[in-house]
C-alpha cells in the first residue's frame, strides 16, 4: 500500500495541526506541525510512539522527566507513559505511533490519498 502525500493538516487543538503521512495494519507515519506555544497536554495512550523533531524547539515531559528537543533530536515513549509537549517555538515533529491510532484514522484520514496496487 501506498500513501499520496497531501497538505490537508488537520487541527487537532489550538496551535497543533497533523495529518497522516502514511499508515498500515499495526503502525502510523504522522506529521505534526505546533506554533510557538501550543501544547499538548499531559496524556497517555497504549500506543508506543518515536517522535523527531524535524524543525523547532520543543520541550518534551516523558514520565515526569523534562527535556528541551531540537531540530535533530528524538524522543521515545513507551506504551501507557504519561508525557505532554510545549512548543517553544514553531516546531514540525514526525511520530510512529505502534498500533496504529483509530482515534487519528477517523480524525485525520483522507480515503482518496491511499493508493492500492
Amino acid at each position: 500500500m501506498f500513501y499520496r502525500s497531501c497538505d490537508n493538516f488537520r487541527n487537532i487543538s489550538d496551535g497543533n495541526f497533523a495529518k497522516i503521512l502514511a499508515c498500515g495494519n499495526d503502525m502510523m507515519l504522522v506529521e505534526f506541525k505546533l506554533t510557538k506555544e501550543a501544547r499538548t497536554p499531559k496524556h497517555s495512550h497504549e500506543h508506543r510512539q518515536l517522535s523527531y523533531i524535524y524543525f523547532g524547539k520543543v520541550e518534551f515531559i516523558i514520565d515526569g522527566k523534562k527535556s528541551i528537543l531540537h531540530a535533530g533530536d528524538s524522543a521515545i515513549i513507551p506504551s501507557n507513559t504519561e508525557h505532554s509537549v510545549i512548543a517553544l517555538e514553531d516546531s514540525t515533529l514526525i511520530d510512529v505511533f505502534a498500533p496504529l491510532r483509530n482515534d487519528f484514522l477517523k480524525k485525520l484520514l483522507i480515503p482518496e490519498k491511499i493508493i492500492n496496487y
